[in-house]
């Protein structure tokens, strides 16, 4: 039986931002944790370079995304800008 701390994982959500993919990922806590324990069980490294930088509920986790959304496009623009007048 799960303690009450336990019970809290199952209400918060993550929002995750790459760098090198210019993009942003939410998802339940419980599953980046998961996917964490189970890629250091098999000594396996991260498959991306996605870093948490926001942790609470679900719409506040939307709502967080929604408010970086605009910086995260002027970047991606600025990098294809870049990569263009290569």
């Amino acid at each position: 039986m799960p303690h009450e701390e336990g019970k809290a994982i199952d209400e918060l959500y993550v929002v995750e931002w790459s760098k090198s993919q210019c993009a942003l990922h939410i998802q339940a806590l419980k599953d980046s944790v998961r996917a964490a324990r189970l890629r250091f069980a098999n000594d396996e490294p991260p498959p991306n370079d996605y870093t948490i930088i926001y942790v609470g509920d679900e719409e506040g986790a939307h709502e967080v995304a929604r408010q970086l959304r605009p910086t995260v496009a002027a970047r991606y623009d600025a990098v294809k800008a870049s990569q263009a007048s290569r």
